[in-house]
């Protein structure tokens, strides 16, 4: 993730708030990651005007965050892990 260009989440201070929510509570921010890999996971050249290479792109960079602060596993692993509720979401008819 780029924070310089994501300047629209930061404070008057400069201060962006991925940061705030990690020196606070970093284990929220593990949940915000790997929710977000999988969301973009599964609209992966769904959305429209979203390219799936884009979707793929913010997904792995979500991996890579919650990878960073898990410390265990790694980023194949957690794509295979992806990859699995893909699988099962996409299966699931609410029964």
């Amino acid at each position: 993730m780029n924070l310089q260009e994501n300047q629209h989440y930061q404070n008057q201070y400069g201060q962006h708030l991925k940061d705030f929510i990690i020196a606070n509570d970093p284990e929220f921010w593990k949940t915000i990651s790997i929710w977000s890999a999988i969301k973009y996971y599964i609209r992966a050249g769904k959305k429209d005007g979203e390219s799936l290479e884009k979707d793929l792109g913010k997904c792995k960079d979500y991996v890579k965050e919650y990878v960073a602060l898990d410390g265990s596993g790694s980023i194949n692993e957690v794509m295979e892990e992806l990859e699995l509720i893909k699988a099962q979401f996409e299966a699931w008819k609410c029964e």
